[in-house]
């Protein structure tokens, strides 16, 4: 008598964890957010482009509605998946799933029909220059619509803005209708001596006290914390780093030593940071070394402390040196960040 074939029961339990696994596969493919369809450059009526509705569409709207990451421009800001050869960066008034939409940045590797754009808007493109540029860019206006573009002529990639035309009104304050000169960048540090000043020191040594040979003890901590502390202050007119009370800069030593051997000796090691104000900011240096130290420790510890000393100040010195204003490159992203900020408050 034949018997029926009957699956074993793993091929049972591989079959529907293949099964379950495909099934994964399609709901996860379902629920994915679509990609944002882009409407036309005109159809942004000064409000809003499509669903994207200022001061009302949040950033959790447009997490669940659209694929999106993060943008590169700024925290605040989201990027929309896109199709068609643009960029989309939606610009919101703070961080987290409330933060609303508050304009629209674009950038298109296919240039609109700008005589489209001004039949539909009823508003005349004009060319604008910021009062103080940098490098060669220019600004092609709707000032009526809330439209612009900012690019550099014969860039390939076109960037665009859609915000509020209030908005656009307050940023075209600070533009001219006639090419402005190119400027240098401003120096904040023209005349500066090049000096790091700081106007407090600390000075911190900890000697262990397991197995520590005779003679040393708290006292020969504070003789060397009071030498080097000292050393510190005494900078004199030929140094590039100087010690000038009232000033904000810091300076701090630390000195740690480890256990102690049957020999007498042990490791120590010396930390060393400086931070000290200047027209670009303010500047940080530190420095580290280590010496094994046995007979002689109050004097083995201070040099260690004065090698220290010597290379952070070679190393400011240096740093202090080669600051300078920013590039041009530079000065234009500070001007779009601060453009940013202004276009996406509430």
């Amino acid at each position: 008598m034949s018997q029926g074939y009957s699956r074993p029961a793993t091929e049972n339990a591989l079959s529907f964890v293949h099964s379950f696994k495909v099934l994964a596969s399609f709901l996860f493919i379902a629920a994915a957010p679509p990609v944002f369809t882009a409407p036309p450059i005109e159809r942004f009526d000064g409000q809003g482009w499509g669903e994207i509705r200022f001061g009302q569409t949040t950033d959790a709207e447009l997490k669940a509605k659209w694929a999106t990451r993060k943008s590169p421009l700024r925290p605040e800001a989201i990027r929309l998946e896109a199709q068609g050869g643009v960029v989309i960066d939606v610009l919101l008034d703070g961080r987290g799933g409330e933060a609303k939409a508050q304009g629209i940045r674009l950038a298109l590797t296919s240039p609109p029909d700008l005589r489209r754009m001004g039949i539909l808007y009823g508003d005349e493109p004009e060319v604008r220059y910021f009062k103080t540029r940098y490098e060669g860019k220019q600004l092609l206006v709707f000032p009526e619509s809330g439209v612009f573009c900012y690019h550099a002529p014969g860039e390939d990639t076109t960037i665009w803005f859609l915000v509020r035309p209030d908005r656009l009104q307050e940023e075209l304050e600070d533009t001219s209708t006639k090419p402005t000169t190119l400027s240098p960048v401003p120096d904040p540090g023209a005349g500066w001596d090049r000096v790091g000043r700081y106007g407090f020191t600390d000075v911190d040594v900890s000697i262990s006290g397991t197995n520590r040979p005779r003679g040393i003890s708290r006292l020969t901590e504070d003789r060397v914390e009071w030498r080097l502390d000292d050393a510190l202050r005494s900078f004199g007119e030929r140094n590039r780093v100087r010690y000038t009370p009232g000033e904000s800069g810091r300076y701090d030593i630390e000195i740690n030593g480890g256990k102690w051997d049957s020999r007498g000796t042990a490791d120590f090691s010396v930390s060393a940071s400086l931070s000290v104000d200047t027209p670009y900011g303010r500047v940080t240096e530190s420095v580290y070394d280590s010496e094994r130290c046995g007979g002689s420790l109050e004097s083995r510890l201070v040099n260690l402390g004065y090698g220290a000393i010597y290379e952070l100040e070679r190393k400011m010195a240096r740093r202090l040196a080669n600051l300078g204003p920013p590039s041009s490159t530079e000065a234009e992203e500070a001007r779009m960040q601060a453009l940013y900020t202004r276009l996406s408050r509430p």
